[in-house]
């Protein structure tokens, strides 16, 4: 039997390695020169909480935002390195940046206001407690 999200999934996944082949030349610069283009990240659930990781390497904790509203969670990092070589009669200065922005749709029956970050060793990692979630059901007469 034919299903179309399979289909779907497919011209995706298709589509997605024609752009790597195309890419794959500037994508290997990108990613070496801006470093925070393809942070890598994993989303788990474990327990009584949502956790995500996302790894940041040469960003400060300073320069991360992680924003929650309504089902979304924003994270934004800036990276910027600057060094300069004063030697005599030479000088050099040489500055490089990079950023990242990722949007995280948040599953149904998750408690944002009660989020939690950790920054530790380049790798941000977020927790995001789920609700209680009512087991019980109620039947409703109708009149």
């Amino acid at each position: 039997m034919w299903n179309p999200f399979k289909e779907i999934s497919r011209i995706e996944k298709d589509i997605d390695k024609s752009f790597r082949k195309f890419f794959h030349h500037n994508e290997k610069y990108y990613i070496k020169t801006r470093g925070l283009m393809k942070a890598l990240g994993t989303f788990k659930s474990k327990g009584n909480n949502f956790e995500i990781n996302i790894k940041l390497p040469g960003v400060s904790k300073k320069d991360i935002i992680v924003k929650a509203h309504d089902r979304v969670l924003e994270v934004k990092a800036k990276k910027s390195h600057k060094m300069e070589i004063n030697k005599t009669g030479l000088f050099k200065k040489k500055r490089t940046f990079g950023s990242f922005y990722r949007v995280i749709p948040m599953p149904n029956g998750v408690d944002v206001s009660k989020l939690k970050s950790e920054f530790k060793n380049g790798s941000l990692k977020i927790t995001i407690p789920k609700k209680k979630i009512m087991k019980k059901h109620r039947v409703v007469k109708v009149y």
